[in-house]
């Protein structure tokens, strides 16, 4: 009879789901992915111009200039939003930030809007309300 150690039931912490657990590796395993990012965008906020230079097809590089409504900063997920008053109509688009699409970020223009006055938003979608002349 040989006699086999009983193993102990696996303690886990208080209050420590496996959901939390999934979490905390998620947040682990994006913060790796983003240190390894060798991206160096300019800082840039809403209200700003920018001009964004993408790859559009295997070959053809294209850029677009707008006006940064909003940031949202989530890791590799982080996303800006801009919008571009061409021909009468206005063009949004949403962006990745870390898309390997994206080639380089330039700043034309900080404080684009209000007239060079410091914009105290986070997120300037009213813009969208305004016609163009008051922009």
């Amino acid at each position: 009879f040989s006699a086999v150690a009983a193993e102990a039931p696996r303690q886990r912490k208080k209050h420590e789901t496996p959901r939390k657990r999934a979490n905390k590796l998620m947040h682990h395993i994006n913060q790796t992915h983003l240190s390894r990012q060798q991206r160096d965008f300019p800082e840039f906020s809403a209200g700003d111009a920018i001009e964004v230079v993408y790859q559009a097809g295997t070959r053809h590089v294209e850029k677009f200039r707008g006006v940064v409504l909003g940031k949202s900063n989530r890791g590799l997920g982080s996303t800006f939003d801009m919008v571009r008053y061409f021909k009468g109509v206005d063009i949004l688009r949403k962006w990745q930030l870390y898309a390997p699409t994206i080639k380089e970020i330039n700043i034309v223009r900080r404080r684009f809007v209000k007239g060079g006055r410091r914009v105290k938003r986070a997120k300037i979608y009213y813009l969208l309300d305004l016609p163009p002349s008051k922009r």
